[in-house]
């Protein structure tokens, strides 16, 4: 049985910077494949959740995945709300300098049911742990009714970047020449 391709598909790589842990540890000039799927999952996520009565956490979470100038309002009008809450990453393909990361995502859409908040919730205080932002939003909200969950699959690329951070690769497709598999 062959399988379907992709519902929708992504080039990209990963910076996770200091609160991530994911830095690149090998001479080889690519990302460890282990680290970069680890990075693909959480960039996944929060690249596919998002909340209009919060659309700076958004930006806020994928500025840590990406080199610094880039835009991390891709891929969302700034309207609407949904919400990621679960990945698992599958192959891992070295793709030239990157390593391109498949990975299937659980998402749930929302649909607005009355009238939502006056403004955003502020942020729960939480105890200084190692942490960084995350974008998706709480499970449930005022005004909000949530609708059934689909997966949505993602190629995210991964590449080693400044300082030897792991980041995602926006370049176009083209830029990143695939590797040929089980041979040098």
């Amino acid at each position: 049985m062959a399988a379907n391709p992709p519902t929708r598909a992504l080039e990209v790589a990963a910076n996770a910077a200091e609160t991530s842990g994911l830095w690149h540890d090998s001479a080889a000039g690519s990302a460890d494949l282990a680290e970069a799927r680890q990075l693909a999952v959480y960039f996944a996520i929060d690249y596919l959740s998002w909340d209009e009565t919060a659309p700076g956490r958004r930006d806020d979470a994928l500025r840590h995945y990406l080199p610094d100038g880039t835009n991390p309002g891709l891929g969302w009008s700034g309207h609407g709300r949904q919400r990621a809450s679960f990945a698992i990453p599958g192959r891992a393909l070295p793709r030239g300098d990157t390593v391109a990361v498949d990975v299937g995502v659980l998402v749930t859409r929302y649909e607005r049911r009355g009238p939502g908040p006056a403004e955003p919730n502020p942020p729960t205080p939480r105890a200084d742990v190692a942490r960084r932002p995350s974008s998706v939003p709480p499970a449930t909200a005022r005004g909000w009714h949530a609708l059934e969950a689909d997966w949505i699959r993602l190629v995210v690329p991964v590449r080693v970047g400044r300082g030897g951070r792991l980041e995602v690769d926006l370049r176009p497709v083209g830029a990143n020449p695939p590797t040929t598999l089980g041979g040098d």
